[in-house]
């Protein structure tokens, strides 16, 4: 019987099927063991140059050894940690200016030698807070720094500006602040350098800060081992020793910070932008019918269920610094509620643009499942 002839045959144009190969092609074999090849020596590389041994001591104790600690010092001094105050827990590491100058200008052996007295350690902050009660008395805290062993490191406590007090003169409370320094560092105070004293006037004491240094504990030629005792009244409120850093330093330092810092935010922008885009994208192809919804639900609870497990692990982090001069039950209702919005949210998005990617032949690597998983993780 006859036909009509098709379109392009009448206009003389020979018609040439399209391969599915050729409208979805993958990722060619060579480029797939380039890929692969180069993510092992990636691999191999960084195993070969990283130390995985730390330079600062670990953590040892846990959370319930260091809150028993804390209460039983808290005691010493006269504190039960009871309602309506809450005792708080959470780990610090105190890396900042000082550790980057002494490693910068010392090397590791200087860090080294420093650390555990002049430079903090990985600690366990241990926070006596009330959240209840008159706001300006809620200013009050106690906090105790353990070392990863559980032995305290530094001991703050934090009085309201309006709580009455002695007045001291210089001299007595010097006396007192070289009586804590020879007791709690075991240093002797004709040994140190005195820098200066600083008074600090309140309505109904007179608070005192002292600064010395210590040049026999400091292996470098710039900066300084210092140690500072502050006296709240007649009660010697904080103890601690630090290592100064000269002014020029940290003014170079904030220079070379600057760049990276805004590095670091165009990077972001790219980032948060390329979310959107493919987040957009993930949209208009749910709307076209070219979505992998299977796809989409497995990411979406996966992701949800690390995300939320994460944010419960960090929960007593969270809690441990809540501030004092807010009502305790908003900050965890806020605490709770942005969690959800955020955990719903982050998840919803990355499984969103997972289920865009699933359709999208195009990029999809032809071949074995093995080679997929390879190209993947490379």
């Amino acid at each position: 019987s006859w036909r009509r002839p098709d379109k392009s045959v009448e206009e003389g144009v020979t018609a040439v099927p399209v391969q599915a190969s050729e409208t979805a092609r993958g990722v060619s074999p060579l480029v797939r063991w380039l890929v692969i090849s180069g993510g092992f020596m990636g691999v191999v590389v960084w195993f070969s140059a990283s130390k995985f041994t730390p330079d600062v001591p670990t953590l040892t104790v846990t959370r319930t050894e260091i809150e028993s600690s804390a209460r039983a010092l808290l005691e010493e001094k006269g504190v039960r940690a009871e309602s309506p105050w809450r005792l708080l827990s959470l780990v610090e590491a105190p890396l900042n200016q000082n550790d980057r100058f002494v490693w910068r200008e010392g090397g590791p052996a200087a860090y080294r030698s420093l650390m555990g007295t002049y430079l903090g350690p990985p600690l366990w902050k241990a926070r006596l807070a009330r959240f209840e009660g008159d706001v300006a008395e809620r200013a009050e805290e106690y906090e105790i720094w353990f070392d990863g062993s559980g032995n305290a490191f530094r001991t703050v406590h934090i009085l309201p500006e309006a709580r009455p007090g002695a007045t001291l003169s210089e001299g007595e409370a010097r006396v007192l602040a070289e009586s804590t320094i020879r007791d709690q560092f075991g240093l002797d105070p004709d040994e140190l350098t005195f820098i200066a004293s600083k008074p600090s006037k309140l309505t109904a004491r007179q608070d005192w800060l002292f600064t010395f240094s210590n040049p026999a504990a400091y292996p470098l030629s710039v900066g300084e081992t210092r140690v500072e005792v502050r006296i709240a009244g007649s009660e010697v409120v904080d103890a601690h020793r630090f290592v100064f850093v000269p002014e020029e330093w940290e003014r170079r330092e904030r220079n070379k910070r600057s760049i990276l810092d805004i590095l670091q935010f165009g990077c972001a922008g790219v980032l948060a932008m390329l979310v959107l885009a493919g987040t957009i994208g993930a949209i208009v192809s749910w709307s076209r019918r070219k979505f992998a919804l299977r796809a989409f639900l497995a990411a979406f609870a996966l992701l949800l269920v690390v995300s939320s497990i994460q944010y419960v692990n960090n929960w007593p982090v969270y809690m441990a610094r809540l501030m004092t001069a807010l009502p305790f039950q908003h900050q965890v209702l806020i605490l709770i509620v942005g969690g959800i919005f955020g955990t719903l949210l982050v998840s919803a998005t990355i499984a969103i643009v997972v289920g865009m990617l699933q359709n999208w032949n195009q990029f999809r690597v032809r071949g074995k499942v093995g080679n997929g998983l390879l190209l993947g993780i490379a």
